[in-house]
């Protein structure tokens, strides 16, 4: 799967308003989740993958939604695994 259709998968999980930020040099990636107000809250921690740093991301946006209001923790780990692996297949 294309790097553009694994964004597109896990665009499909932020909510309305949410935005997630990719900061990439050398040695290094680190994901931000950026809430509606313009809040930044860093993903990273040094030893989570940019892969577990997006989930973290898209799982902090549902859980802080009204939609998830109702005491509903974030589900999608397992449903984005598809935008987790090897970039070449």
């Amino acid at each position: 799967m294309t790097l553009e259709k694994r964004i597109e998968s896990a665009c499909e999980y932020l909510p309305e308003g949410w935005r997630i930020r990719i900061d990439i040099e050398r040695d290094a990636a680190d994901v931000t989740a950026i809430r509606p107000d313009g809040t930044e809250v860093p993903m990273s921690d040094g030893e989570r993958d940019i892969e577990e740093q997006v989930t973290d991301a898209i799982c902090l946006a549902r859980d802080e939604t009204s939609a998830n209001a109702h005491g509903e923790r974030c589900a999608v780990a397992h449903t984005l695994h598809p935008i987790v692996g090897d970039f070449d297949s």
